[in-house]
């Protein structure tokens, strides 16, 4: 068994979230990245763009929009000096995974950094054995413990680089650690994590330090794998698919069940014979064994593999945490204290809580989500496997019915406090109305009992003034009771 390293690579993607309001900011102060060098400054990052072949249109213009149009999302690529350069990343340093089974010699091929406008990015590292496609196990081995980022499962990196030797005149190996994760300084001993890199390559001088955070398993990286095997025996096909798409190391203990070796397996899509993509919530890929020797197999075809299948995977990956961070939004927002729900301004904070949801679910809906990206039947089948895997539709309906029903809880509580203001207000009014009466007997009657008065004349004077003070002093109580029962204190 053996791989064939020219058409065989590892891309480990390290997927986040980030503010989507700040996306135009985060996107500038990435384009003006830059490591400080010895001799000169190291531009990080070089602007690509999307892979547009095969694409249909519309989706190339939303991904690659002309000139004036706001982009969709932006691409960069690592540029060559900030990673070859000792003052940069290095390379070409000697770069070893100390693992359980053993130190894995590596390179580094490629980095790249990809940001939505909807608030999700990734940061994928292109990687490969150093080792020749004779060692198989190194291969498995890379793809299994390469994910734990932060030194789970007892990995860890360790780096050096050639020196020269002034007093024996040879070359020699000395530890060594990138400049932008902190060197030799904070790793004297040239040993540190891939989660030192990582955050060197985000963070930027202009933004705020913790402008991302994580939205796959904690300290994990989502490997994107294509293999191509050759000089394998067709009864061991079945077996050693199952070791790959479940990232199996070499020396675990296997015990599938018979459909696990099935090559009708759900989490596998034929492409032509024994040639499969792979799919999983934890990453997948593509497998061949025993390819024909012709250019398609060997170029061609690994190439579209980087490129144009990458992209659909990456697609779907973005749709995938971005409805489940709108899931999580909706999930928060319903459970926000807010003290009185029927406190005006309180029903307001949650309602413009809600509305920043809904738009960028509005957003994400018109220039994230696609049904179909590719023309071609495989791309085609390939992505919609891909959605089903991350359950893209599913979320998408579970996320549109969350909003629909929050929205119509929002209507109907304004409805309820509509209802209750109106009946306040009539309230109001028939207290006011009371209180005109109210009003109209303190005068009328006065005046009734001194008209009265002049019809009697002054004889009985002293009983007149009596029962015109007893009078008012009636509607005074009659007053004051009414308001009692309506709730409501006088005035003045």
């Amino acid at each position: 068994m053996q791989i064939d390293s020219k058409s065989s690579f590892y891309n480990f993607i390290y997927p986040f979230q980030f503010d989507h309001t700040q996306f135009k900011s985060l996107a500038d102060g990435i384009d003006r990245k830059e490591w400080p060098g010895k001799k000169r400054k190291l531009e990080v990052w070089e602007t690509l763009d999307f892979p547009s072949e095969e694409l249909l249109s519309h989706i190339a213009d939303f991904l690659n929009p002309p000139e004036g149009r706001s982009p969709t999302a932006r691409l960069w690529q690592m540029g060559h000096a900030a990673m070859e350069s000792l003052d940069g990343l290095g390379a070409n340093a000697e770069w070893i995974l100390a693992t359980p089974g053993g130190n894995i010699a590596f390179k580094i091929l490629s980095v790249q950094l990809t940001l939505f406008k909807v608030g999700v990015g990734f940061l994928t590292l292109e990687i490969e054995p150093f080792s020749d496609g004779d060692n198989f196990g190194d291969w498995l081995n890379l793809l299994h413990y390469f994910r734990f980022f932060r030194g789970q499962r007892r990995v860890s990196l360790s780096l050096r680089k050639s020196a020269y030797d002034q007093e024996t005149k040879q070359r020699t190996m000395e530890a060594y650690f990138p400049e932008p994760a902190g060197g030799l300084n904070e790793h004297p001993d040239g040993t540190g994590s891939m989660n030192d890199l990582i955050e060197s390559m985000l963070v930027t001088p202009q933004l705020a330090e913790t402008w991302w955070h994580e939205v796959f398993i904690p300290g994990q990286l989502m490997p994107y794998a294509v293999l191509n095997i050759d000089e394998i025996e067709e009864d061991k096909i079945p077996q050693t698919i199952y070791r790959i798409r479940n990232f199996f190391h070499d020396q675990q203990p296997l015990f599938p069940a018979a459909e696990d070796l099935s090559i009708e397996h759900d989490s596998l899509l034929h492409y032509t014979k024994n040639q499969w993509f792979f799919f999983s919530l934890d990453g997948g890929g593509f497998v061949s064994f025993n390819a024909p020797q012709t250019e398609f197999f060997r170029i061609s075809l690994p190439d579209h593999l980087k490129k144009q299948y990458f992209l659909l995977f990456i697609l779907a990956l973005q749709q995938r945490f971005v409805l489940m961070s709108l899931e999580s939004e909706v999930a928060v927002q319903w459970q926000m204290d807010l003290g009185s729900e029927n406190d005006e301004g309180q029903m307001r904070i949650r309602e413009e809580a809600f509305g920043n949801t809904q738009n960028l679910l509005l957003t994400f809906t018109a220039r994230g989500y696609f049904v179909q990206v590719m023309q071609r039947e495989h791309h085609h089948r390939c992505y919609r496997k891909w959605q089903e895997i991350f359950q893209v539709d599913q979320l998408l309906i579970d996320v549109n019915n969350e909003v629909r029903y929050m929205h119509n809880y929002l209507q109907t509580q304004h409805e309820i406090e509509r209802q209750k203001a109106e009946t306040e207000r009539l309230k109001q009014r028939e207290a006011f109305q009371r209180r005109i009466n109210l009003i109209a007997w303190f005068v009328g009657l006065p005046i009734l009992l001194l008209s009265f008065l002049n019809v009697i004349g002054e004889k009985r004077l002293g009983i007149a003034v009596v029962t015109m003070v007893g009078s008012l002093a009636i509607g005074l109580v009659a007053y004051f009771t009414i308001n009692y029962l309506t709730g409501r204190k006088p005035k003045g």
